[in-house]
């Protein structure tokens, strides 16, 4: 078969290049092609090299293709071209329509209704849309809560205004999920530097303990160090260790070593630091909520004696 490249190609681009129908449909049955939606195809090992988040975007943008009008990607779907932290990825792209226009839901297109102004459609890598500020308000007001956090978060500590969003979400007074994006807004922090880290503090939130200061910023003699979560009069640090915690900045050794440097000294200047991850926080929330409630509770009585 003709050495094909590697991009989407609709079943016209491989006419194009000399492939006929039949010869498509015997390509894909041998594994040489893979049909990612009707009349888009793409070669097997350029579609593994994506990897799942390159692959999803490609889906969208295959829908793009085939569609008799540009869709309008929002909701999580638009979360994820933007680049927006998601929970979840979305099984199929969403895609907003003005109100009664457009198709029904199915297995590979999820469609919402909705008002459509034209200053909330954006193009991000060659696809239609909805805005940053419109996407957050979108998710905060269909996603569960925390998913809806850990976008509203992301966007924040991106530099998208909180004035912005509580504006646009005035003037959707009364609309359904109003009510639900007003708790997200009201719960979202662009002080997170992670979802580990957003799912954390509505742990915290959850369970009515006292507020941490968020990034919280420690001076010692030997340099200034920066904790996830601080209660600064009860000197309690609690960290959130990612995956890749040690591995962004630097070699292993050599960040280890770091480590265990600001831990001495953050120790030797009274500090105690607890950590913890992201099977704790998500499997395991209570013993979370316990450990830090016991570590409050001692080190209230060493404030007290």
């Amino acid at each position: 078969m003709t050495t094909l490249p590697g991009r989407l190609l609709t079943l016209e681009a491989l006419q194009d290049l000399g492939l006929s129908p039949s010869t498509v449909t015997r390509a894909v049955r041998r594994g040489d092609l893979l049909r990612i939606r009707q009349g888009v195809y793409a070669t097997p090992s350029w579609w593994r090299d994506l990897g799942a988040e390159g692959r999803l975007r490609q889906m969208h943008a295959a829908l793009a293709l085939r569609a008799a009008t540009a869709p309008v990607f929002g909701h999580s779907s638009a979360a994820l071209l933007h680049g927006l932290d998601l929970l979840h990825r979305p099984a199929a792209p969403h895609v907003v329509s003005p109100s009664g226009r457009g198709s029904r839901n199915n297995r590979t297109c999820v469609h919402h209704w909705a008002e459509l102004p034209p200053e909330h459609v954006v193009r991000v890598g060659g696809l239609l849309a909805t805005s940053v500020p419109r996407t957050v308000l979108d998710c905060a007001s269909a996603l569960p809560l925390r998913e809806a956090v850990v976008t509203a978060d992301h966007a924040l500590r991106r530099g998208t205004e909180r004035a912005e969003l509580l504006a646009l979400l005035e003037r959707r007074a009364g609309a359904p999920g109003c009510r639900r994006a007003r708790r997200v807004l009201d719960l979202a922090d662009g002080r997170s530097e992670s979802p580990g880290e957003t799912l954390t503090r509505l742990v915290l939130l959850r369970a009515r303990l006292p507020r941490p200061e968020l990034q919280v910023r420690i001076r010692t003699p030997h340099g200034l160090y920066r904790g996830d979560f601080g209660w600064r009069v009860r000197r309690l640090l609690l960290e959130f260790d990612g995956d890749t915690k040690y591995y962004d900045h630097g070699p292993t050794d050599r960040v280890l070593v770091q480590e265990r440097r600001r831990e001495k000294d953050l120790a030797n200047a009274g500090w105690r630091i607890l950590r913890t991850d992201w099977a704790t926080v998500v499997h395991r929330p209570d013993d979370l909520v316990a450990l830090v409630r016991r570590e409050l509770d001692a080190r209230d009585l060493r404030i007290i004696e």
